[in-house]
């Protein structure tokens, strides 16, 4: 007897790039031949090609945009972990700053999940954001995301969803 189970989290409505190819970060152990092994010290940026956000229990919704920065900090057998160093997020025509966070990122580069705190300018506020993102597409070498970010900011809670360029 064969049990599958698939578990997803939708944030929002994207046509969703469907494409994988070889390509991308591979196993400590090089099971990948065709990618990038990934060392401590190494930087990542994502860089949004496209994004959007909803309210929660509302109905506004609107664009958004953003970048974060990551470095390499541990490798492991399964895994990566991350420092995000910094970045930005724009929500609604409000920018905010990425300060710091943690992440993980699987052995393939294909999950990275984590948190960062975020800070506007002129504010001692800082707002605490959930990210989780999955590899969605390989074209030419370059991997692309989508990032899903749960921003609570008063009472107001976003969920963004952006389309991604990884750099390395």
């Amino acid at each position: 007897m064969v049990l599958a189970v698939t578990v997803g989290l939708g944030v929002a409505s994207w046509p969703t790039i469907t494409a994988q190819t070889s390509l991308g970060i591979t196993s400590v152990g090089g099971a990948n031949s065709g990618g990038k092994t990934l060392t401590s010290g190494v930087s990542l940026t994502l860089t949004s090609l496209a994004g959007g956000y909803r309210v929660v229990g509302g109905e506004v919704n609107g664009s958004a945009s953003g970048t974060l920065t990551l470095e390499v900090t541990g490798v492991f057998h399964n895994g990566y972990t991350l420092s995000i160093t910094g970045g930005s997020l724009v929500v609604g025509g409000q920018t905010y700053s990425v300060t710091s966070g943690e992440a993980q990122l699987g052995v393939h580069g294909r999950y990275l999940s984590g948190q960062c705190t975020l800070t506007t300018a002129g504010s001692q506020a800082e707002y605490t954001v959930l990210l989780a993102a999955k590899r969605v597409a390989g074209i030419n070498g370059t991997p692309y995301y989508t990032v899903h970010l749960d921003l609570v900011v008063g009472q107001t809670e976003y969920l963004v969803t952006l389309l991604a360029q990884a750099q390395q």
